[in-house]
């Protein structure tokens, strides 16, 4: 389906931010799930559609992501303007299980996998969930994605930054485990989404406190329907495809994976 850009910012010289008119979508979106984007051109390359998480979903009927520049498919992507089309396939995957009831919730993401934990996190505010605690790491500070808009939701942000140049220095599971450590909190759900290392850490960490861990990976999609296998992982219920089958899945599902 086509859908017409509303906006299309660059945000920082490899971050941009675009948002499309798209009704349909917006009523079915969920946290967690993803798009498979196609840059309209006249030629066939790139043949494949790039995966991008959905960052959010506004009441007008827009639907944002967030992106970052990393190859030929998101090159052609940032050349698209406002009036535009683009075409979209989605909403995709398994997204995050909400809670019915009042948890403490631990929020940790890395780089680009910020953009769809902001998603989770309004879910969560307006579902009055309240004790919620967002780890925000990076690289750098140009690296930090959504910081104001997180302190928008919760008052309880913790930035982290690789080489120290914003929040504390190291990497943020780090903050994350003396955050847990500290609180002793009961009823937890940890959610997080980022490289397959910093989702590794995560999940030996939150094991220690709670059987509710639910990673967000990360992986090559061809398809995003589970139909050609390319992202398939080995996970206790066997094969599974991260497009199909997650990209949410419980850490303690794949625990094979993690240790690849």
């Amino acid at each position: 389906m086509q859908y017409k850009i509303i906006s299309h910012d660059q945000i920082s010289p490899a971050y941009y931010h675009l948002s499309f008119y798209a009704p349909s979508l917006v009523e079915t979106a969920k946290p967690g799930q993803f798009l498979m984007i196609r840059v309209l051109s006249d030629s066939f390359d790139p043949l494949l559609r790039r995966p991008i998480s959905i960052m959010n979903v506004t009441p007008d009927g827009s639907l944002e992501i967030l992106y970052k520049t990393v190859g030929k498919g998101t090159y052609l992507l940032t050349r698209l303007m406002s009036g535009m089309n683009i075409d979209v396939l989605g909403p995709l995957g398994t997204g995050f299980a909400i809670p019915n009831e009042p948890k403490n919730v631990f929020i940790v993401g890395g780089g680009i996998g910020i953009p769809p934990l902001y998603f989770l996190t309004r879910r969560l505010a307006s579902n009055n969930i309240h004790d919620i605690f967002v780890f925000n790491g990076a690289r750098s500070k140009g690296d930090l994605l959504l910081v104001d808009r997180f302190k928008t939701l919760t008052p309880h942000i913790f930035l982290a930054t690789e080489d120290g140049s914003a929040g504390v220095k190291g990497l943020v599971t780090d903050t994350f485990e003396q955050v847990l450590r500290e609180r002793s909190q009961t009823n937890i759900v940890v959610y997080a989404c980022g490289p397959k290392s910093m989702l590794k850490s995560c999940a030996s960490i939150a094991l220690k406190y709670t059987g509710d861990i639910q990673l967000s990976l990360e992986n090559q999609m061809g398809c995003g329907i589970g139909a050609c296998f390319g992202c398939s992982i080995d996970t206790t219920m066997g094969l599974k495809c991260i497009c199909k089958d997650g990209p949410v899945f419980q850490a303690d599902t794949v625990t094979n994976w993690l240790s690849t």
